[in-house]
């Protein structure tokens, strides 16, 4: 399993992860100018910045700007961050092109692993903002609003169980 997060050209800030309880299971603030992201929900899911991203102010403080080529930041595989059974995962953002992936948790590579996935389908040429969960047999996929280039966004994507 991997949470990989976010990858898109964008600015993120004050992203969470959360299981079956109400309490986030991870929160990332971006408030320190490192490469080592504390998890600010007391959980200890820290995540390690990975590529070419760089720091910038925030809709609320700190944000993490990603160059949309190899920068994402990385939560680990730890069983606290699996949300195969129903979670949420929220993310602001503040995209300057529609393109990559904004929040990527899976345990493969392929359609046909275990994923919940928040991204800008680029499939034959389009651009449009989609969610996605796989149980490792089926997947569901719904389209969302593209958010406006330059403006802070708030996303959620909740997986009940059953549906996305």
């Amino acid at each position: 399993m991997t949470c990989v997060w976010p990858m898109m050209a964008m600015l993120a800030i004050v992203g969470s992860v959360m299981a079956q309880e109400d309490d986030p299971v991870a929160l990332y603030r971006f408030e320190s100018e490192t490469a080592l992201q504390t998890d600010t929900s007391g959980n200890r899911h820290d995540g390690r910045v990975v590529g070419g991203a760089t720091w910038a102010s925030g809709e609320f403080g700190g944000a993490l700007k990603l160059n949309g080529e190899d920068a994402y930041l990385d939560c680990g595989a730890a069983e606290g961050l699996n949300i195969s059974a129903r979670g949420s995962v929220t993310v602001w953002c503040r995209p300057e092109a529609l393109q990559g992936g904004i929040v990527n948790w899976s345990t493969g590579g392929n359609w046909g692993d275990e994923r919940l996935v928040l991204a800008v389908n680029t499939w034959a040429g389009a651009q449009r903002m989609m969610g996605c969960i796989a149980n490792g047999r089926s997947f569901q996929q719904l389209a969302l609003d593209n958010p406006p280039p330059g403006e802070w966004t708030h996303f959620a994507i909740t997986f009940s169980g059953t549906e996305v």
